[in-house]
C-alpha cells in the first residue's frame, strides 16, 4: 500500500482548485490542521497517505462534475510531470515516439509521486493499453478515479493526435484503478 505522496501532487491539487475558483469551498471541507500542514510543507517532500486520504475526501465533497475533474487532473499532471514531459516531449517531435514510449516509463514517473503503490500497463493492441494504479489508499473517491483519467489524458495527448481513456469498472476497487487507454 502507497504510505506517502509527493507534497507537489497535493500542493498542485490545490492550486487547479484556486484556480477554478474552488478553494474556498475546500476550506470549508478539510480540517484547518490538515490544510495548514499541506499548505505549510516544503516543496518535493513527502506527506503521509493519511494526510492525503483526508485531503482527497474534501476534494470529494466538493462533488465537482467530471468535465473539472478530467481538467484538473492534465493540469496537475502538467505541474507536477512538467519536466520529464517537456524532454519527453521534445524528443517525441524530433523522433516520431509514439505514447507507447511515455507508457513504458510510467513506472519511473509513479515513483516520482509515490512511495508504495504501483503502476502496471499492458499492451492490448498497436494503439490501446490498459493502465492499472494498484494499492493506493485513494481510488475509491471518484474525485481521484476521474481526475487520474485526465492525468492518463494529458499524459497520452502530448504523444499522439487524439487521445481517450475509459475506466474499467472492475478494475476499480477501494485501493485499485483500471483504465483502457487509446490514441490515434
Amino acid at each position: 500500500m502507497a504510505t506517502s505522496f509527493r507534497s507537489t501532487w497535493v500542493t498542485s491539487s490545490i492550486a487547479a482548485l484556486q484556480r477554478r475558483g474552488f478553494f474556498e469551498r475546500y476550506a470549508g471541507l478539510i480540517a484547518e490542521a490538515d490544510r495548514l500542514e499541506i499548505l505549510g510543507c516544503a516543496p518535493a517532500s513527502w506527506l503521509p497517505a493519511a494526510l492525503v486520504v483526508r485531503h482527497y475526501e474534501a476534494c470529494e465533497r466538493l462533488s465537482l462534475p467530471n468535465e473539472t475533474l478530467l481538467e484538473i487532473g492534465a493540469d496537475v499532471t502538467q505541474r507536477v510531470h512538467a519536466p520529464a514531459l517537456a524532454l519527453g516531449r521534445s524528443v517525441a517531435t524530433a523522433s516520431g515516439v509514439t505514447p507507447w514510449t511515455i507508457l513504458g516509463k510510467f513506472d519511473r514517473l509513479w515513483a516520482r509521486v509515490s512511495a508504495g503503490g504501483a503502476l502496471a500497463v499492458a499492451k492490448l493492441g498497436p494503439k490501446e493499453a490498459r493502465v492499472e494504479v494498484l494499492s493506493v489508499p485513494i481510488a475509491h473517491l471518484r474525485y481521484n478515479r476521474v481526475a487520474t483519467r485526465g492525468i492518463l489524458l494529458g499524459i497520452v495527448s502530448l504523444f499522439c493526435k487524439s487521445a481517450w481513456v475509459h475506466e474499467i469498472t472492475p478494475l476499480c476497487t477501494r485501493t485499485t484503478l483500471g483504465y483502457r487507454v487509446q490514441w490515434a
